[in-house]
């Protein structure tokens, strides 16, 4: 019955004085030290209720996730330092915690995620969410290893929260007395989220041990759907932002119960997962960027501990080397969870790193998605299909990087609203439908939703590929539309032919999205630069005149600047078309 708590009790002053030595105990401590100069975060049920009227996510999320965001750094802070101001701000958060009615974002106490609107903030049902789940496990595990700093009804009100909210429910649902919640047969990553933290939560209770391996063992048969979300390839439908989030979970999952029980439950002893697991180097364009395919956060990175973690369950390194302050893409230690963070700190043995190495050419050709390297110069392009999970209308999209800068990019996702998953208003937003991706447009008509709008790859190498991307205009006159790329290591250069065939006289553009400016500098000749940063050549070939226009988009863009699209427009109506754009890094 008792429970597993990674990391040892705060009594431990050895364990914990040398966590609070390192420079990641002083991160935590002085992120602590702020948080008592700020108001405590109000996510109040008003707040959570205007959320249905306004469609406005932001102002009730923001609340709720700064509250979690403070627990984080509070929970670490009291085991390193026993402030009893500290202990005094995390008990008040933990009842703060105790007396919501919900612990959901509003977005998911509504359909699809409940039968009845408004059901958990109502106390109709209880359901749970990724929030109300990272809010059970963190802080269950927090509060076994800080216990005794904790005044007796400030842990029974918060464990007695736990129960009603996650451990009752979800055991009723293991027992089939219950309907399942939203998340438990999703293939995406939903699935791996919530199980990661309702196991968590499990192994940190004090429950019999029938209830417990009841639970873990429901949870693990149906964590199952969530590998079978990813392409054949191995490829993430989601994008890499989500491979992070989901994967990652799955990670500290895996690595959970591979220490509970004693090392002798692997998740990662298994092909399946060992493919799925490398996806993060067969993506990186450098060690710093990613493509932004899907909704993709514009920092998102795939974080090194999920990386460490991969190799110690795969056996390829003896013991995982990183605490948090290493993740210097971040800035911030409390861009993990709760648990993860404890997890960490408990299993961690230093923080000495190893070198990225990124092959030269990876493919994920069943899906179309391939990327290039050569020196300093990275290009990717996907195909895929207009009905991917965290979808963008955008078959044939691409991203070049120089240096480790994006100089030609897919902007990513837009900021979320109440809206962002409608399926009649998500592609009305510039940045997920085909208009803010440097794809063609037809007629000026855009890429179409939906399986049958995909990229059938015709032919790849190490050099190049090329795409029939006809289905996702299949409601225009057009007959096909072929784009290759060609990737010339030798002088690093792209290029990217786009050639049309249409059943009547048609018009046809082909746009660039850049941050940078532009100027003519020699007939077919573009320079793209901005200023004092960066700069790179375009040369255009077409089989006839074309014109040049520029648009910035600003369409919820969570960039701190607007990208620009600039657009190549052939003059006149033909039947056929085609153009060339050639990027050179450095003009000779």
């Amino acid at each position: 019955m008792k429970h597993w708590t990674p990391v040892p009790p705060v009594a431990d002053r050895e364990f914990w004085d040398r966590i609070a030595a390192t420079v990641y105990g002083g991160l935590i401590q002085a992120d602590a030290e702020n948080i008592l100069t700020l108001p405590m975060p109000n996510p109040s049920e008003e707040l959570y209720r205007q959320s249905f009227v306004t469609r406005d996510r932001a102002t009730y999320e923001t609340q709720i996730l700064a509250l979690i965001q403070q627990s984080r750094s509070l929970a670490i802070a009291i085991l390193c330092s026993r402030k009893p101001e500290f202990i005094e701000r995390f008990s008040a958060n933990l009842d703060m915690f105790s007396g919501m009615k919900s612990w959901l974002l509003p977005a998911h106490d509504r359909h699809p995620h409940v039968t009845i609107a408004q059901a958990n903030i109502n106390q109709l049902m209880i359901t749970n969410d990724l929030v109300s789940l990272d809010i059970a496990a963190g802080l269950s595990i927090a509060v076994n290893a800080s216990e005794s700093l904790l005044d007796a009804q400030v842990v029974s009100r918060f464990r007695a929260a736990v129960a009603k909210r996650v451990l009752e429910p979800i055991t009723l649902i293991a027992r089939n007395r219950r309907p399942y919640n939203y998340w438990m047969i999703l293939k995406h990553n939903w699935n791996a989220v919530c199980y990661c933290n309702t196991i968590l939560t499990f192994l940190a209770a004090d429950i019999p041990d029938d209830e417990r391996k009841l639970v873990i063992d429901f949870a693990l048969d149906h964590i199952k759907y969530f590998l079978t979300g990813f392409n054949d390839d191995g490829y993430c439908q989601e994008g890499p932002g989500y491979f992070g989030y989901g994967f990652g979970h799955f990670t500290y999952l895996s690595w959970a119960l591979y220490e509970a029980s004693g090392h002798t439950l692997n998740l990662f002893d298994n092909e399946r997962v060992k493919q799925i697991s490398a996806f993060p180097e067969k993506m990186m364009l450098s060690e710093t960027q990613l493509p932004l395919f899907c909704d993709c956060h514009p920092r998102v990175f795939i974080r090194r501990d999920l990386m460490e973690i991969r190799d110690y369950l795969t056996g390829k390194i003896s013991g995982v080397d990183f605490l948090p302050p290493k993740m210097k893409e971040s800035g911030r230690p409390q861009d993990l969870t709760l648990s993860q963070q404890l997890m960490l700190i408990a299993f961690s043995k230093g923080e000495n790193l190893r070198n990225i190495t990124l092959n030269a050419f990876d493919a994920f050709p069943q899906t179309g998605v391939f990327v290039w390297r050569e020196k300093d110069l990275s290009f990717c392009i996907k195909g895929g299909h207009n009905r991917e999970f965290h979808n963008h209308n955008d078959v044939g999209s691409y991203v070049m990087v120089y240096k480790d800068v994006p100089l030609l990019l897919d902007p990513g996702q837009p900021r979320y609203n109440m809206d962002s998953f409608h399926s009649g208003k998500s592609f009305q937003n510039k940045l997920r439908s085909s208009y803010g991706h440097p794809v063609p447009v037809c007629n000026d008509a855009l890429q179409l939703s939906g399986f049958e709008s995909k990229g059938v790859v015709q032919e790849y190498s190490e050099n190049g590929v090329t795409f029939d991307i006809t289905a996702p205009y299949r409601k225009t006159a057009v007959r096909k539309l072929v784009r290759k790329v060609d990737f010339n290591r030798q002088d690093l250069q792209i290029t990217i032919t786009d050639q049309a065939e249409f059943s009547e006289a048609s018009t046809f553009a082909v746009p660039l999205i850049t941050f940078g400016k532009w100027e003519v500098c020699a007939p077919g000749m573009l320079r793209i630069f901005r200023d004092g940063e960066w700069e790179f050549f375009c040369r255009i070939e077409a089989s006839s005149e074309y014109e040049i226009s520029d648009e910035l988009i600003d369409d919820d863009i969570l960039f701190n600047e607007p990208v620009r699209r600039i657009l190549f427009t052939f003059k006149d109506k033909a039947q056929n078309f085609k153009i060339s754009t050639t990027f050179i890094m450095e003009k000779k």
